[in-house]
């Protein structure tokens, strides 16, 4: 029961304060690449996608252009700033210096086992 009021918050949040409300500006995007296909028959979705979203002119459908998606923001993000209070401090205390002293390491050591092993290195002779 409380994941439907959390996932209609999360929607508002993600419409609002996001530019995710651009999706649903879509069919305007279908709808006027049809348009096109009905001037240029042999227009690409590629080529559509290129002339309104990589070559910014201004022609007689630029108000038209200016409706698709993500050609426009009209989205501002409110935030509120942290404001800290005076009698909290940030400060981390200097750590205390350990002295420890590390175990000397035999350089001899050998696994148990290595010399039985049936996989050795060959021998010269």
């Amino acid at each position: 029961m409380k994941r439907f009021p959390a996932i209609l918050l999360l929607l508002v949040l993600a419409f609002h304060q996001t530019e995710l409300h651009q999706i649903l500006k879509l069919p305007i995007l279908v709808e006027h690449y049809y348009e096109h296909r009905e001037w240029d028959k042999d227009i690409t979705l590629f080529e559509f996608l290129k002339e309104h979203y990589l070559h910014d002119k201004i022609d007689a459908d630029y108000q038209r252009d200016m409706q698709l998606p993500f050609k426009s923001d009209h989205c501002m993000l409110a935030s509120s700033p942290l404001v800290v209070p005076e009698g909290i401090s940030f400060r981390n205390p200097i750590p205390e210096t350990v002295d420890f002293t590390f175990p000397k390491i035999e350089r001899n050591l050998k696994p148990s086992g290595f010399l039985e092993d049936i996989f050795r290195p060959p021998k010269t002779a």
